[in-house]
Parts: structure tokens; sequence; C-alpha cells
């Protein structure tokens, strides 16, 4: 019989870079019974550049690595940034997040500077975060700023996520009935509140829609000429069979937009068969192709 044992502890150095890899929680328990000194620097590390292989996935482990941060005490010099290293934005609000839930103060002022229109990469950094942390007074601040860029910004596309954020903290239908109130006097409210009606009827029109027949998904994938985002539904109610004619499509010599469409139909159902040629999908040079495929 196989004996299976635990970690023998203090971690040595590459044991312990290899748990903040994986996200094993003997990271925490070596830095918690034996401290951490000499292995300070890989903290700080971890919390400015991911170090998990698909946060996409798996998501950053950013209540275990605020943890290792408290431990580490680094907490303070991670939330004024007096290290000088400008880390991983998305990677900083999520940690940020759970800073104020540790009950620091600094981290909910940080949040709200950094929840400003990201027009390179079209989305609103910290608003999530800041309705974890803020309840209805946070949603308010990050539907002001979504509806800012709304505005402004043509590119950038309201949805119901923050809204169903709040409502799944609060109660059902508050984040409408607060958008409602506010809406009269802010126009940049109003305009996400018209965003989120148009979001939620595009959703339910696309649940009564009909099934696509083959050919148009076809069409589809290698016609558009943009993103189509209903093509992840399509694929759901599409047959096996289907799903492997349209998963045999000549993919490698596709564009960017019909990458992004064929990865789309596949992103709630995955291959019915996965290859070598769809894993060379995750290190495409296209950000938004990567993002499809890590998706899928």
């Amino acid at each position: 019989m196989i004996e299976i044992t635990g970690p023998a502890y203090p971690l040595s150095q590459a044991e312990f870079n290899r748990a903040l890899m994986t996200g094993h929680g003997r990271a925490l328990i070596h830095a918690e019974r034996c401290g951490t000194e000499g292995i300070r620097e890989d903290i700080l590390d971890a919390a400015l550049f991911p170090r998990v292989y698909d946060p996409m996935c798996n998501g950053h482990g950013e209540a275990w690595l605020a943890r290792l941060c408290e431990a580490a005490g680094l907490v303070e010099s991670l939330i004024s940034q007096d290290h000088g290293i400008a880390g991983d934005l998305e990677l900083r609000c999520e940690l940020l997040k759970e800073f104020a839930l540790q009950g620091h103060a600094a981290p909910r002022a940080e949040l709200r500077k950094l929840c400003c229109y990201d027009e390179e990469q079209a989305w609103l950094p910290a608003a999530g975060e800041i309705v974890e942390v803020d309840g209805e007074d946070g949603f308010l601040f990050a539907a002001d700023r979504a509806g800012e860029a709304l505005l402004k910004h043509p590119a950038y596309w309201g949805s119901t996520y923050l809204a169903s954020q709040l409502d799944e903290k609060v109660g059902q239908g508050r984040a409408m009935v607060l958008m409602d109130r506010e809406s009269p006097g802010n126009p940049n409210i109003a305009a996400f509140r018209d965003a989120v009606q148009k979001d939620k009827h595009a959703k339910e029109e696309g649940r009564k829609r009909p099934d696509l027949a083959l050919d148009e998904v076809l069409g589809l994938i290698l016609g558009s000429t943009k993103s189509v985002h209903n093509l992840r539904r399509v694929g759901e109610r599409a047959s096996k069979d289907e799903r492997k004619l349209v998963a045999a499509l000549n993919f490698p010599e596709m564009d960017s937009i019909a990458l992004q469409n064929y990865l789309g139909f596949f992103q709630k159902t995955g291959f019915p068969e996965l290859w070598e040629e769809h894993l060379a999908l995750l290190r495409h040079p296209e950000k938004d192709v990567g993002w499809h495929a890590h998706a899928t």
C-alpha cells in the first residue's frame, strides 16, 4: 500500500514557490507557522503578477493570497504601492477588495480611484469589487462610472452583471429600484439603467429565439464581420453531431473574428474532442482570441 504523507515544514524556497503557483494551502501554513523570512519577496511578486496558470478558469485565489500578504506584513505596502512596481491591475483590484474585507480602510478609496474606463481594454476596473465591498453605495458609484463610460465610449457596452451582483448581495430587484430612484437626476446612471434593461431584454429574447440551422451557424462563424455574442447559446442547443461538424472547420486558417465566433460556439459546452491545435489558441497573438480560448 502506498503511504501518503503531508509536506514537512518548513518548506524549502522551491517548495514554497511551487505552492504559490498551485495555490496549495501549504504556502499559507508555512507562512503562519514558520514566518516569511526569505520568502517575503516571493509573496510580493505573487501579489503583483499572477502565478496561476489560467486565472480565467481558476481565479487568482485572492482571499488566500491576501492572507499570505497579511502574514508577510505586505498589506500596507501593496495598498500604497510604495514598492514602486506596476503589477497586474485585475489582481490589484481583487486584493484591494480582500484587504477591505479584512478591515483595512484605505483600499476603498484606492478601488474608487481605479474605477475609470480603460479604453484600450474596453473595461471598467474595480467596479465589481466596489459593489462587493460597499454594497448599495458602491453599486451607485460603479453605475455612475459605467454610465459615464457608455456615454463617452461607443466600444463599451453595459450588462446586467453589476445589477445581478448587487441583487444577489441584498435582494432581488434592489439594483433596479436604486437606478429608478437616481436616474432622473443623474444622466450617467440613467444611461447605465437603459443599458442594463437592453441587455436583460436581449438575453430574454435570446432564450426565445428558435434554433439556427447548421448552415446558418456556419455562415455566422465564417462570414460575420464582428463577434457574435449569442453563439454560445446556439452551441449549447446544438446536437453532439452538429458540434462535431462545427469543430471540424479549418480553424487554423480563420481570421481573428471567425476564430472568436468559432470559439464562442463552444463556450458553454467545450469541444466535443480536444485537439492539440486547440491548445495553441490559448497563446494566440490576438488578445480577444486568447480570451475566448481560455473561456471555452
